[in-house]
């Protein structure tokens, strides 16, 4: 009895350890060369209205209190279109950072996957977020937001907390 407790205690843990990694509150990206402090976008929920489509909700790190209030389960996007339901297009769970460094633009990209399946396409709804690293502009600006094709969604922000250390 006492191993299995001792077994119990450490999955908790683990479980808490591995909850904590995806909480908004560790927002941070290092790729070995570059560090990003991601958590000007901690706890933070952004619309863009999205012309011809609706309003696209998101937090880069995390859900989003309005599409997951909408949806009943974690959201960190979604797409309120003109008519009709919300849509998922990305679930935080599934959040994965990638470096953006080309020619003209360098920061981090949030992609993330929903559950949701795309009815005009194939796979699942998804969305990428640009962070734009711009020196200078102390707040984060959500931008711009675009339908890639039916089943992504892309939005760009820019700022110095896109910016790495």
């Amino acid at each position: 009895m006492f191993k299995l407790s001792i077994t119990f205690s450490f999955l908790l843990l683990l479980i808490a350890s591995i909850s904590a990694q995806n909480s908004p509150t560790t927002c941070s990206y290092n790729t070995g060369e570059y560090d990003f402090d991601l958590t000007p976008f901690a706890n933070q929920s952004y619309d863009l209205f999205l012309q011809g489509s609706g309003t696209f909700y998101f937090n880069v790190c995390g859900a989003n209190n309005y599409c997951s209030q909408g949806m009943g389960y974690e959201v960190s996007a979604c797409l309120n279109p003109t008519s009709g339901a919300l849509i998922n297009v990305g679930e935080p769970q599934t959040s994965t950072f990638s470096l953006l460094n080309t020619e003209n633009a360098f920061g981090v990209i949030v992609s993330s996957i929903s559950s949701e399946k795309c009815t005009q396409g194939t796979g699942n709804m998804a969305s990428n977020i640009f962070l734009l690293c711009k020196p200078g502009v102390p707040n984060v600006m959500a931008v711009a937001a675009q339908e890639t094709n039916p089943c992504l969604y892309e939005l760009f922000m820019i700022g110095a907390a896109a910016c790495p250390k």
